[in-house]
This record gives structure tokens, sequence and C-alpha cells, in this order.
């Protein structure tokens, strides 16, 4: 992929299409990183018929293993190879990913994804995973559609833009459906009914990315930033390290924060600890504010937007 732009190189595209074979799954072939479906749906008034839609990586088979990223610039690339059986009517595809789930890869990887049938391109999205799943997850249907004997690859490309908190699998996982095109005047009628749950999974409904999290540290206590490791990702806090002194995690989010007393290293998700609703600077009810998120204890407080700590209370700064 390209530094800035995210566009995708022709060379890269033809480069992961090379060696692209012509394995069939059959039925449903599930793997870590890839769902493969073929299906046929008609109502009374068409003529059925038969759809074999055959799909797999150009790496082998219908999983392929695209290892792990941890270092900023790990990435590669792979496609998926889609045909028809000849014995197959022309059919309409659609594709889909995984619903979003909020995660830091989600956040820090890079996707290219692009259709190339018979020649001709056709990007179908490019920037952050997370949000090519916001895209993708309920499906989209490819252009065009396709013939026994046609040539379609749908070529992925991805690259890890920020370091990590720890190493990650890549996951693209993707799923197919095909509907023969004989006798269906509107696609849209016969489509796979593919939905995601609105946010990111296990996140509240209308619930606010995080905009800044505070870490209090017990009475007595102090906290440096080098002490913590963590990432924040839309509204889910993901708490991988922390010193014993560390007492309360904040997560101000919207006009609420959200107080975890007696907190440690684990997964914290806006809208899911003890809530107070702003009013001006505070919270009532907290003894917490805007300025003073630890009032009485060393504090610190992590603007989400602008990546940088503010200490707040901490002797010895």
């Amino acid at each position: 992929m390209s530094d800035d732009d995210g566009s995708l190189s022709r060379r890269a595209v033809l480069a992961g299409l090379t060696s692209a074979g012509a394995v069939a799954a059959t039925g449903a072939g599930v793997g870590t990183r890839a769902v493969f479906r073929d299906d046929e749906r008609v109502e009374g008034s068409a003529d059925s018929g038969v759809v074999d839609l055959r799909a797999s990586w150009a790496s082998g088979g219908v999983d392929a293993s695209f290892g792990t990223v941890g270092a900023v610039g790990d990435g590669g690339s792979d496609a998926v190879a889609l045909s028809l059986a000849p014995a197959s009517n022309p059919a309409y595809v659609w594709v889909r990913t995984r619903c979003r789930r909020c995660s830091e890869i989600e956040r820090k990887l890079r996707v290219a994804l692009s259709l190339v049938a018979d020649g001709t391109e056709t990007r179908l999205f490019s920037g952050r995973l997370g949000d090519a799943r916001a895209s993708l997850g309920d499906g989209v249907r490819l252009d065009g559609s396709i013939a026994p004997g046609d040539d379609w690859r749908l070529t992925v490309e991805w690259e890890l833009r920020e370091p990590l908190t720890a190493d990650a699998a890549v996951s693209i996982d993707l799923e197919f459906y095909a509907v023969q095109t004989r006798n269906v005047a509107d696609p849209g009628t016969f489509g796979p009914g593919w939905a995601c749950p609105a946010g990111c999974g296990d996140r509240p409904p209308g619930t606010a990315d995080i905009s800044w999290v505070g870490f209090c540290a017990a009475s007595g206590e102090r906290l440096r930033p080098a002490d913590l490791r963590f990432a924040v990702d839309g509204s889910v806090l993901e708490l991988t390290d922390a010193p014993a002194a560390l007492r309360t995690v904040l997560l101000k989010y919207g006009t609420s924060l959200d107080v975890f007393e007696r907190a440690s290293p684990g997964r914290f998700v806006a809208g899911t600890g003890e809530t107070y609703d702003q009013r001006g600077p505070g919270f009532p009810g907290s003894g917490r504010s805007n300025p003073t998120p630890c009032p009485g204890r060393c504090g610190l407080k992590y603007d989400v937007d602008g990546g940088e700590f503010e200490s707040n209370g901490c002797a010895n700064d």
C-alpha cells in the first residue's frame, strides 16, 4: 500500500494475483480468516437453476494464514479467486467482512480491497480495518455479474501504521454469497440479509467515543505514564499493564463520565461503569471534574485525540 493516500498500486495487485487457483469451497468452508459460501435464492415465480460459486485464496485453499503484525510497516497482500462451475448460471455476488469489534488492531491496521473483474479494477475500500468492517459488515454487492469462465479476483492488502501493545494476528474474514441473475429483476430482493449490530458489539447503543481517560492512584501513591500500557479504540480501553498503585480508571465520552474503582489491567467499555452526567466542567455526585479528575490523589489524564498525558496532583512530577 502507499504511505499516505491508501492507493493500491497496479503492480501490487498483479503480484497478488498470479498464483491464484480455483479450489472449490463446497457448502461453507470456515477458517480463522475467511468464510466462503455458495447459495441460491429464488422465489416461486423464478426458474430454479444452479449457482456453484467457488473461491480460494491465492496463498492456498479456502483458509489463508496472514500471520501476525507487531512492528510498524508489517503487512502483506493476498487475493481471492472467484469463479463459477461450468454448469452454473451467471450470478450476482455479495461480499462482507466480519462485524466491527472495536479492537486495537482495527484502529491501527490499514487495509485496501479491490476487485479485478476481467481486467477492470474497482476499488472497494481503503482505510482502517475497523472502518472497513463498519462499511462492509452488512455486505455489498459487487458490480456486474459473474459467468462461467469469468476471471474475478478480490485483492486484499494490509499494513500496520501504528505500534500495537502486543502482536496481533491479521484476520480480514470475508464471506461471499451468490444469486443467479436469470429472472431476477431486482437483485436486492434476493440479497443475503446480512446485518451487524449498531456500534461495536459490546458497545451500548448511542455511546460516544472516549475523549479522555483518567488513571487515579491509590491514596499516597504515584503514577507515571511509563507505568501504563494501554490502547483506546472508539468506546473501548484495553489496559494491558498497570502498577499496583492504580486504584481508579475514568472514561470520559460525550457528556458522561464512567468510573471504575479498584481497577486492574483489563477491558473497559464506555457506558458500563458507574456513570455520571456532566454539568459545566464537573460531574455532580462523583466529586470529579474535567480539570481535576482525581481530586486529592495523583492522577494522569490522557487526551485521546492529542495523544498526550496531563499530570494532576502528583508530587515530584
